[in-house]
């Protein structure tokens, strides 16, 4: 009787675990948006050093320009293409257990062969460091 109370009760609050796409996403001339104020968030635009990631020194081919990307992304966790243009890239992760969904966006921009990443959580306050764990991932398995 308890647990099926239990599973009554947290189940629908669950199911919203995913949130839904967050405004702000995709590139605003040759850069992404910065982070807010929780700490579930990392960008290579920004300046604040708890959301602050490097960007990635890599040259991308002009066809197919994401394809070395999209070949590691599958290492890293259960994600779906979301959007995809010449020099920009964003796929959602999706957590194992709750479904939590988090957006990770690329832009690439090919005259600096300068890869710049943003990776944030749709809901929630912090992330235990998930987001940045992500992005220093895809630096090691991208790294020549």
């Amino acid at each position: 009787m308890r647990a099926g109370l239990w599973l009554t009760l947290t189940l629908p609050l669950l199911g919203g675990c995913g949130g839904s796409k967050p405004e702000g996403l995709g590139p605003v001339g040759e850069r992404l948006a910065l982070c807010g104020n929780k700490p579930n968030c990392v960008c290579s635009f920004e300046t604040r050093p708890e959301f602050q990631v490097a960007p990635l020194k890599l040259a991308l081919p002009e066809q197919n320009r994401f394809a070395p990307v999209k070949a590691v992304l599958g290492r890293i966790g259960e994600h779906k293409l979301a959007a995809e243009g010449p020099n920009y890239l964003h796929v959602v992760f999706v957590s194992r257990w709750f479904r939590f969904k988090d957006d990770l966006e690329f832009l690439y921009l090919p005259d600096q062969q300068i890869l710049h990443l943003r990776s944030a959580s749709r809901v929630g306050y912090g992330d235990l460091g998930v987001n940045r764990k992500r992005t220093e991932t895809l630096r090691a398995l991208l790294s020549p």
